[in-house]
């Protein structure tokens, strides 16, 4: 088994709508899962903001069993490293999507590792 550090989501603005950002490589495409180290999040504005993270099994779908992280509201001008999401397997399909409460306001990157 080796692992390959990615950027499994780019710095960028959370979306206001549920938007998937991740899907971990699929077993047929020689992916075994993936290894969450790290998600931070900002909020560059003059506004409080809040941010909900979803870890959805392959086949599943977001809804309040797969919020992995509920609305955490992020004060202006201050960032979060979710802690909580350092160190979660993504099995081989499973998904990554986020949302925020306000459009343009938080922006986030998460790293970690691909198995192969």
């Amino acid at each position: 088994m080796s692992y390959t550090p990615k950027v499994i989501v780019p710095q960028a603005f959370v979306e206001s709508a549920l938007t998937k950002k991740y899907t971990s490589p699929v077993l047929g495409l020689g992916g075994k899962g993936t290894w969450i180290d790290k998600a931070v999040f900002a909020n560059p504005t003059g506004s409080a903001a809040t941010v909900t993270i979803y870890l959805v099994p392959a086949g599943g779908a977001t809804g309040d069993s797969t919020k992995t992280i509920p609305p955490v509201t992020i004060a202006a001008g201050a960032t979060l490293a979710v802690t909580e999401l350092a160190g979660k397997c993504m099995a081989a399909g499973d998904e990554l999507w986020w949302v925020s409460g306000t459009a343009s306001a938080i922006n986030g990157a998460v790293n970690g590792r691909e198995v192969t």
